[in-house]
């Protein structure tokens, strides 16, 4: 039987095996249904590393990125293993989440020292979803 601490260690090995759209309706069922907000968001960092599973990976992240500070808890799993470049279809899932919040939502959970608003911006450049960069705690506008 394994323990909680344990579970995470094993999911890199478990997801060359595992189909694409069976572990993106994980993801989604795991947030939607089940609440989970960190697995789910781990969940599409594994797909986000293996080529096999890239394809649904901005639509599976846009759909369960639900409130502002997943955008930076996102980026801080991605990085976890060292500062790599955000792939294409994790910056597309992080433009497509942007449009849901407002100012105030994104400057609640602009922490210094954690990887922030102001750095999901500018990783994943919304420039479709917004006219200008935000700076948090200041107005910004979003296109009609």
């Amino acid at each position: 039987m394994r323990t909680g601490s344990t579970s995470p260690a094993a999911l890199p090995n478990s997801f060359p095996r595992s189909r694409l759209r069976k572990v993106a309706a994980l993801a989604v069922e795991g947030r939607e249904r089940m609440k989970l907000r960190h697995a789910p968001l781990l969940l599409v960092r594994e797909m986000a590393r293996h080529k096999t599973h890239r394809a649904l990976v901005s639509e599976t992240l846009a759909r369960i990125i639900q409130r502002a500070d997943e955008l930076a808890e996102f980026v801080a799993i991605y990085w976890k293993d060292g500062r790599v470049p955000l792939s294409g279809q994790v910056k597309k899932g992080l433009a497509a989440s942007f449009p849901r919040f407002d100012e105030y939502q994104l400057a609640k959970y602009d922490v210094a020292g954690r990887s922030s608003c102001g750095t999901c911006f500018s990783s994943a450049t919304p420039s479709r979803a917004t006219k200008r960069r935000p700076k948090c705690g200041r107005s910004w506008s979003r296109e009609a």
